[in-house]
């Protein structure tokens, strides 16, 4: 038996919960690196439903990611997250479940498939930038959350007839357009005030895009040529155990994980790149692309932090961490450490050529057994939307360098990455 007095007590803000929380949801990056220099690599936070204690410092992130899963209970962020990705997502799944998920997504993932869908993103991305507009200024990341769902829809779902595609984004557009919504957020804050509230309005939304998946669950099911398919979606349906509904969670968790954060992730490394020429200029290097992709993933994740809701005691440092609070290893701050990246704050790619990065250093993707099983997948769209980009336009950068703002679980440009083309895209052949 640990004998807690021992320990100091975590340090942390002591403002009320609701300040907290709107601190965190509208200045989310602000607020950490506040706490950050005040209360040093360890510190906690009150946010709904737990007391976050926040981490910056490797040892103590590795710790974390080197729990066994059962020593936290992720079904414990139920609350917040399931409106954005359902209840029987594998991110809200512990034990059993989740492993058994985790397979048959890591099967439907299939390095050789992946590979694959290379020359579907490029021809996918020349499709969208040749309607871009030119000699007018144009927030990119619009453009680049066209791309990503364009490359999900066709490779992921397999949504290929164009009537399931459109239906598919007349219901989801409009739902992530409100998940940045204090009243969405916060669960304290999530009332229906006779249908009129903005969470009224996000979960009607929201059975939209579950009706839209049900369909394309329902007629790839109806596909004589199931077995032949090459989408995640149609290797899902060929695995066992797999019932509709947490089939349309795991599609709705690809989704809403997958389409939001790499175009954030594409439009955060055209705000960096566009205003660094010489940089700019190296992406037709592959090893200089790759290091350009973990460089933006390092200086602007697109996640804040993870969190591990703890079962049992554990200890970090010179703290006891308590049963009940939520570890979280904080990607933004680890990140931004000068204790692990000479002059942090600095775009610097170079800093990854011929280097492997330290998974407890550089998270972008979580860590541990529940690192994310799309980040093969994402880096691959990450590099060629970057790549067919460079190849094919001449973009400049308009205004000053973006700051961030939240929406629903990621950070993205305040302005979406504004950009002017100044002639037409180069086209192949």
């Amino acid at each position: 038996m640990i004998d807690t007095r021992q320990y100091p007590a975590i340090p942390g803000p002591r403002l009320p919960l609701v300040v907290q929380t709107v601190l965190y949801g509208l200045k989310t990056a602000e607020y950490l690196e506040w706490c950050h220099r005040r209360y040093g690599d360890v510190f906690s936070v009150r946010l709904p439903g737990s007391t976050f204690v926040v981490l910056a410092d490797p040892a103590a992130i590795r710790t974390v990611f080197e729990l066994d899963a059962s020593d936290y209970a992720v079904a414990a962020n139920a609350a917040f997250l399931s409106p954005f990705v359902g209840d029987q997502s594998v991110l809200l799944r512990d034990g059993d479940a989740h492993r058994a998920a985790r397979r048959r997504l890591v099967a439907a993932f299939h390095a050789e498939t992946t590979k694959a869908w290379s020359q579907a993103m490029t021809d996918i991305t020349v499709r969208h930038i040749a309607d871009w507009p030119v000699g007018t200024p144009f927030a990119l990341l619009p453009r680049f959350q066209a791309i990503t769902l364009d490359m999900i829809k066709h490779l992921v779902l397999g949504a290929t007839d164009s009537d399931d595609a459109d239906q598919l984004n007349a219901a989801f557009q409009p739902w992530l357009a409100q998940a940045g919504s204090v009243a969405v957020l916060a669960p304290p804050f999530r009332r229906r005030l006779l249908g009129l509230s903005p969470w009224a309005r996000f979960v009607r939304q929201r059975a939209r895009v579950d009706a839209a998946l049900d369909r394309l669950i329902a007629a790839r099911r109806a596909d004589p040529c199931l077995a032949e398919r090459t989408d995640v979606l149609s290797a899902l349906l060929r695995a066992d155990g797999l019932d509709d509904a947490e089939l349309r969670d795991t599609l709705l968790t690809m989704l809403a994980a997958g389409h939001d954060t790499t175009a954030s992730s594409s439009a955060w490394a055209f705000d960096l790149l566009l205003r660094d020429p010489d940089r700019y200029r190296r992406l037709g290097d592959d090893d200089y692309l790759d290091a350009v992709a973990k460089e933006v993933l390092r200086l602007r994740p697109v996640v804040e932090m993870v969190g591990r809701p703890l079962t049992r005691p554990i200890t970090i440092g010179d703290y006891e961490l308590p049963a009940g609070v939520t570890a979280a290893p904080s990607v933004l701050l680890a990140h931004r450490r000068p204790q692990s990246y000479d002059q942090p704050l600095t775009f610097r790619p170079e800093r990854f050529l011929g280097q492997r990065p330290d998974p407890a250093s550089w998270l972008p993707f979580g860590g541990g057994v529940r690192r994310c099983l799309g980040a093969n997948f994402a880096m691959l769209e990450l590099r060629t939307v970057l790549r067919t980009v460079w190849e094919r336009t001449d973009l400049r950068p308009v205004g000053r360098p973006e700051h961030a703002r939240r929406r629903a679980v990621t950070l993205i440009p305040k302005k979406g990455s504004t950009a002017v083309l100044v002639k037409r895209p180069r086209m192949p052949g």
